[in-house]
């Protein structure tokens, strides 16, 4: 059988001033039957910005299409998944997932058969948007028939605080075999906001839920081994001209195959304060995922412009895909630029999933 179901990853992005939400960007992967795309079949990786903030990547929200498709024969790949108390691993604690191929055979992944182990970790609390700028004071008035002065203007009123953000949480279970998978196990990983902060995904918060099967044994098509690996950035990364870095993240491939990575942030500028835009029109700016620290982020493939005026942000999302020619630790990088002016790079995510050949 195909050992794709479909899978739906969710990068929350939230505005860099005042407190402004962001939009979703969302991941959905389904399976992709033999065709001019894949050969033997494979995965289908589609993702966007979720425009009108349903929780769902609709056809119409499709900004990149990805394959990753199927090669030779492998044994089965199964999954296992067990909560991950907060520690190194997670600091606020999540998910531990274990990937191996089932070499005895026997439909369960044993400890001795465990290849990579990867953690998805719940997020923590927004921060608190930043407090209005001070209206300036009013201009004196000007003298009176009598020779006195005008009253001076009052002050403007201060902006509002932003509200909170949501920390968004995971929480995984056991998918026994004879169900939605067919003759094999998986794992059901449900998602959602923690609306009432006690650092629990509860029943009444999950807003998604995805299956992941394991992979059956193949003749050409099937087992065929995933890791996948992310990283976030909450703080500023500012450019001013240069080239900069707002997030990496490293991955160990077990053997040869293909690296897709998705990367999302907002870029931002202001009139008033820092970053400061460029003038009346607009500031341009590029960004792009890379593999080397020195990657030029407005050149290559997974790149393109975004235009800035005064007082904006806009959530911004890249991908690309990679060759993996062997086993090995492999590092990825979301890469910025303000072509002109001054650009502000904000809450910043990068996911990246290797598929063996």
């Amino acid at each position: 059988m195909n050992r794709f179901a479909p899978l739906l990853l969710l990068v929350s992005s939230c505005a860099a001033a005042n407190g402004l939400d962001g939009q979703a960007a969302l991941i959905n992967v389904t399976a992709e039957p033999a065709s001019s795309a894949c050969e033997f079949g494979g995965a289908k990786i589609q993702s966007g910005i979720d425009a009108n903030a349903n929780g769902l990547l609709d056809p119409a929200e499709v900004d990149d299409t990805q394959y990753v498709c199927n090669g030779g024969e492998s044994d089965a790949t199964l999954t296992r998944g067990s909560a991950e108390a907060p520690g190194d691993n997670c600091e606020l604690g999540g998910v531990r997932i274990d990937f191996g191929a089932d070499t005895d055979e026997n439909g369960a992944l044993g400890d001795n058969e465990v290849q990579d182990t990867e953690y998805v970790c719940n997020g923590a609390d927004g921060a608190d948007g930043t407090n209005g700028i001070d209206g300036t004071n009013g201009i004196d008035g000007a003298d009176g028939a009598d020779g006195t002065n005008g009253t001076d203007g009052t002050n403007g009123t201060n902006g509002t605080n932003g509200t909170n953000g949501l920390s968004y949480l995971t929480s995984l279970a056991t998918v026994a075999a004879n169900g939605v998978c067919g003759p094999q196990t998986g794992v059901r990983v449900n998602a959602g906001p923690d609306t009432n902060g006690n650092g629990t995904l509860d029943a009444a918060e999950v807003s998604d839920t995805r299956v992941v099967c394991d992979g059956a044994d193949g003749t050409g098509a099937g087992g065929s081994t995933s890791v996948i690996a992310s990283s976030y950035n909450e703080a500023e990364v500012r450019s001013t001209g240069s080239a900069v870095t707002m997030v990496s993240v490293t991955i160990t491939a077990p053997a040869a195959g293909t690296v897709v990575a998705f990367g999302a942030t907002d870029a931002f500028c202001s009139s008033t304060g820092n970053p400061a835009c460029f003038g009346p029109a607009s500031t341009p700016a590029s960004v792009r995922v890379v593999n080397t620290s020195t990657g030029d982020p407005s050149s290559g493939t997974g790149w393109g412009y975004v235009h800035l005026s005064d007082d904006t942000t806009e959530n911004i999302q890249r991908s690309n895909t990679f060759t993996v020619p062997s086993a090995g630790t492999y590092t990825y990088y979301l890469r910025g630029q303000a072509q002109v002016g001054n650009v502000g790079f904000w809450r910043s995510q990068l996911n990246v999933v290797f598929v063996s050949n």
